[in-house]
C-alpha cells in the first residue's frame, strides 16, 4: 500500500502566544530563547506567509504595549486518527443524531 501523500501538510503552523523572561526583541520576527505557551492565538492552523503576517502584528504591538508575551509559529502537522487508507475494510457504524 502507497504511503498518503504529505506535500499538502507541509508549513503548516500553529500560532501560540508565549510568555518569556529576560529578553528584549529587536525586532517582531525574533524568538526568546525560552517560552512558556500560554494559548493558542486562534483555533486554526496558517500557511508560512498567513503566520508571518499575525507574527508581525502581533509581537510588533506586544513589544510596547504586553512586555513577556510574544507569538511564536509552531510548524504542525495535521493527522486524521482513525481515518482509514485506501483498500482498507471499514465497519459502517449508524450515526446517531441527536434530538433537536
Amino acid at each position: 500500500m502507497n504511503e498518503p501523500r504529505r506535500e499538502s501538510y507541509r508549513d503548516l503552523f500553529r500560532v501560540w502566544i508565549a510568555s518569556y523572561d529576560n529578553w528584549r526583541p529587536a525586532g517582531w520576527d525574533e524568538t526568546p530563547p525560552v517560552a512558556v505557551a500560554v494559548a493558542p492565538a486562534e483555533n486554526d492552523c496558517f500557511t508560512a506567509d498567513e503566520a508571518a503576517a499575525y507574527l508581525e502584528g502581533f509581537n510588533t504591538c506586544a513589544s510596547d504595549d504586553s512586555p513577556g508575551l510574544w507569538a511564536i509559529a509552531v510548524p504542525v502537522v495535521i493527522r486524521y486518527e482513525g481515518d482509514p487508507l485506501p483498500g482498507e475494510k471499514i465497519r459502517p457504524r449508524r450515526l446517531r443524531l441527536r434530538a433537536r
